[in-house]
């Protein structure tokens, strides 16, 4: 009889591979199933990030463009923050994915492509025990100790469990086009509010290299009904404010996805199972960040599973770490969550009001910001400097 495999991974996105690359590593026999033929594709994620994480999660700097400038505001009303060194990063998805994906079969993951994972296998216990998929009308069980399942919005195992988000679950819906644009600053991300541009959510303009650039808009479901590619297509038809320096725009690839913006549910363990990503509320709501988070997780599910396996006991007790470190993430992004629902309610008087306010902050302080980092430290620094922000945070807080 062969050797039950020590951890099944449902999803190819950066959570799944992060979680595979370092269950390898760590000397587990890992088996990852990716529902799509190519890893990386489509492309769902506009690809922002930090290249201080990047760093730490070893993804070469080939893999993404450095960048030292923001800009935030309306069209006729922004701020500027200038950083001394590069500091956040646009990814080529495709390419990170790829490089993740290539880099844990070389440690001895066993990458399933083409293969769709539709149910998770349960002992006469309710323990997760596998998974069954299909793959060419072909059906696949495989028996492991831990299965990590990190397939997004529609989670196979929260569907299964009861832990999915309400029906009527807020979620962010965007749309971008990879596109080549005459002029562009390749160090500078760009990212607009207002209600004529984007109600509800936001335009970010980032740039990939020289010449080309990811245009999109996201924004927030149910509140808005209107579509994103619409207005995209609006806005690089009648080139409004800066859109209107930036030269001829041409796109030549449109990426589409969405992202919950709601509570993560009240576990995101079992036993012999670890939910991550997505389905674990773990992606930053304010500025619909999941990359980051999803590495970070991922390789967090994959060290806390090669404890429970050398332990002799994948049961939830043994998975609490992870769970520890999930509930903690919440609460920071419960914070981000009532931002996030306050600002898609946002008028353009209101967002004036903002911008002014984001004028007395620090660079620092502004990468906090994006990063929904409300730790106590980041909090009473930005209090001090604009005190006008301790009511607004107490007004959150009811």
């Amino acid at each position: 009889m062969e050797p039950e495999p020590d951890v099944a991974i449902i999803g190819g996105g950066p959570a799944g591979l992060a979680a595979a690359n370092r269950a390898a590593e760590l000397g587990l026999d890992v088996n990852l199933f990716e529902k799509q033929y190519e890893i990386g594709s489509p492309v769902k994620t506009s690809g922002g990030s930090y290249i201080s994480d990047m760093r730490k999660f070893k993804i070469p700097s080939k893999y993404y463009n450095p960048i030292r400038k923001g800009i935030f505001g309306t069209l006729n009303n922004h701020v500027e923050f200038n950083y001394r060194t590069d500091t956040l990063c646009i990814l080529d998805t495709r390419s990170v994915y790829q490089y993740l994906a290539l880099r844990a079969a070389e440690k001895g993951c066993n990458v399933h492509i083409g293969t769709n994972v539709r149910e998770i296998l349960l002992d006469k216990n309710k323990a997760v025990v596998g998974v069954k998929a299909n793959k060419a009308n072909k059906e696949i069980r495989l028996a492991s100790k831990i299965v990590i399942d990190c397939s997004g919005f529609a989670s196979i195992s929260a569907r299964k469990l009861g832990l999915l988000l309400a029906k009527n679950a807020r979620f962010g819906s965007g749309v971008e086009y990879e596109a080549y644009v005459e002029k562009i600053d390749k160090r500078t991300i760009m990212l607009f509010v207002g209600t004529d541009i984007a109600p509800t959510g936001y335009v970010w303009v980032f740039p990939l290299s020289d010449n080309k650039a990811r245009i999109g808009i996201g924004v927030t479901r149910p509140d808005s009904k209107v579509s994103p590619l619409l207005l995209l297509d609006k806005l690089i038809s009648d080139r409004p404010g800066i859109f209107g320096d930036m030269g001829k725009i041409s796109p030549v690839e449109l990426h589409s996805g969405v992202i919950p913006i709601e509570p993560a549910p009240s576990r995101v363990t079992m036993d012999g199972l670890i939910i991550v990503g997505d389905a674990a509320g773990q992606a930053n709501p304010i500025v619909g960040e999941g990359i980051r988070p999803a590495i970070k997780f991922g390789n967090l599910a994959a060290e806390v599973s090669s404890y429970a396996i050398e332990k002799g006991d994948v049961g939830i007790r043994s998975l609490q770490r992870y769970e520890k470190e999930a509930k903690r993430a919440a609460n920071y992004n419960s914070i981000a969550l009532k931002l996030q629902r306050r600002m898609a309610g946002y008028s353009d008087k209101d967002w004036q009001r903002a911008i002014a306010i984001l004028k007395n902050l620090s660079e620092k302080d502004f990468l906090n910001l994006l990063r929904a980092d409300f730790s106590k430290s980041n909090m009473f620094r930005m209090f001090t400097k604009v005190p006008s922000l301790l009511l607004k945070w107490d007004r959150l807080q009811a």
